[in-house]
């Protein structure tokens, strides 16, 4: 997913957000990771 916000919008964004504790749900679907299979190595 590409976002059409500027840079400056989604910096303003982070900062306005509360950081204590572990709740990231601000980010919704925002952040992603994938990993590779298990069992393969470089």
């Amino acid at each position: 997913m590409i976002s059409d916000r500027s840079l400056d919008d989604l910096i303003t964004e982070g900062a306005s957000v509360p950081v204590e504790g572990w709740d990231f749900s601000w980010l919704g679907c925002r952040a992603s990771e994938e990993r590779p299979p298990a069992g393969r190595t470089r």
